[in-house]
């Protein structure tokens, strides 16, 4: 497990002198708020199943509502490899957090050696500025969740059907992105 922040945002304290901190400066809330976006949890603990992409999303509070952009891939040959790579990479946008997930299994070739799975989790907070496309919007915060390891039967269980369930719901939900252009990394986007 490794996390990785790109800034830290600044530590919030006020003097109160026994006096209501809401009363004196009605913005503490919004405060309050801004640091707990900033500051999540790891999403990496001991025997959480770092495969889930749902259990991801919940930790962060990004229902499949927010998904802005998703890809999908299934045994893509892996170049310069003698394996097969698949993978759900998903872009889920709220009005101030950005998260993206990203989760690889690798299964080498021939298989005697065990299939392994890398997951990247990227978490933005509090969006600065007015960009006008979301997915390029700068963030005050940044965090980066790093997790990897060998794929059990239930890991692959899992990962099988999440790859299934969320294409569906891409497919459902979001317009096909224009395969033609090389600037467009997204399979699916709203």
């Amino acid at each position: 497990m490794k996390t990785q922040n790109s800034k830290t945002a600044t530590t919030i304290t006020a003097e109160t002198r026994g006096e209501n901190p809401t009363a004196l400066n009605p913005d503490v809330d919004d405060i309050r708020e801004r640091a707990a976006r900033s500051y999540r949890r790891n999403v990496f603990v001991p025997g959480f199943p770092e495969i889930n992409t749902a259990a991801i999303r919940t930790c962060f509070g990004m229902h499949i509502e927010f998904l802005s952009a998703a890809t999908f891939m299934l045994d893509e040959r892996v170049s310069g490899d003698k394996g097969v790579r698949s993978g759900i990479e998903m872009m889920l946008i709220k009005p101030q957090e950005k998260l993206l997930i990203t989760v690889h299994v690798f299964r080498p070739v021939p298989e005697a050696v065990q299939e392994t799975y890398e997951t990247r989790v990227v978490h933005c907070a509090n969006r600065m500025g007015d960009e006008e496309y979301e997915e390029n919007a700068e963030y005050e915060t940044t965090q980066v969740y790093l997790a990897s390891g060998v794929m059990d039967d239930s890991a692959r269980a899992i990962f099988a059907g999440e790859h299934a369930g969320l294409q569906k719901i891409a497919r459902e939900h979001l317009r096909r992105g224009r395969e033609v252009s090389p600037f467009c990394q997204w399979q699916f986007t709203r």
